[in-house]
C-alpha cells in the first residue's frame, strides 16, 4: 500500500541543514526519504540488543571495506545513535553530494558511519533526516503537502488565483 504524497512513498529531500540550501543546486545534499506508516516509525526505545544485532549484521555486509576500522567503532555507539542509524539506513535512497575525503558517498550505511559526530552537541545530518522522516510519516492532507514542498526545496506555492507581477512599463 502506497502511503506517500500523491501516491508516492519516497519523497525528495533537500535538507535545510548547515547552509545546504544556500549552495548551488548541483552542490546541495539531496536524497529521497521513505514515508513510513505509524507502526514503522522507529523509536529511541528500541532495545540495546536489537540495535546491537542490527549493527553486527550491517558490519558483516562490509568484511573488507576500507572503512571497516571506522565502521567497527559503531559497535561502541550508544543505543540511541544506533537506532538513528538504523532508521536512516533503512529509509533513505538516492543520496547525492554526500562528500567525504573528496569522494561522493551514496551508501546510506557509509554515510551514517562518516557523518555521525563524535559528540552529540550539534544535530548531525543523520538526526536531521530522521526528524524529517518522522515528520512526514505523521502528517496528512495539506500539512503533508506543504511539508513535501518544503522538504524538496520549494519556498512558496503559487495558487491558481495569483498572477505573476511585472513591473509597470
Amino acid at each position: 500500500m502506497e502511503l506517500g504524497y500523491n501516491g508516492l512513498r519516497w519523497i525528495p529531500l533537500v535538507p535545510d541543514w548547515n547552509e545546504n540550501r544556500s549552495l548551488e543546486q548541483d552542490e546541495q545534499l539531496s536524497l529521497e526519504i521513505q514515508r513510513l506508516n505509524t507502526g514503522e516509525i522507529y523509536t529511541i526505545d528500541d532495545t540495546s540488543r536489537t540495535m546491537r544485532d542490527w549493527i553486527t549484521k550491517k558490519l558483516d555486509e562490509y568484511p573488507s571495506d576500507k572503512l571497516r576500522p571506522e565502521m567497527d567503532k559503531a559497535l561502541e555507539f550508544p543505543t540511541q545513535i544506533l537506532a538513528m542509524g538504523n532508521q536512516f539506513c533503512e529509509n533513505v535512497r538516492n543520496l547525492k553530494n554526500f562528500i567525504f575525503d573528496g569522494k561522493q558517498e551514496t551508501d546510506p550505511f557509509k554515510v551514517f558511519i562518516q557523518a555521525t559526530p563524535a559528540d552529540s552537541s550539534s544535530q548531525s545530518i543523520i538526526g536531521y533526516v530522521n526528524s524529517q522522516i518522522t515528520l512526514i510519516s505523521t502528517q496528512f492532507g495539506d500539512d503533508l503537502k506543504n511539508s513535501v514542498r518544503r522538504l524538496g526545496g520549494a519556498q512558496k506555492e503559487t495558487t491558481p488565483t495569483e498572477k505573476p507581477t511585472t513591473p509597470d512599463a
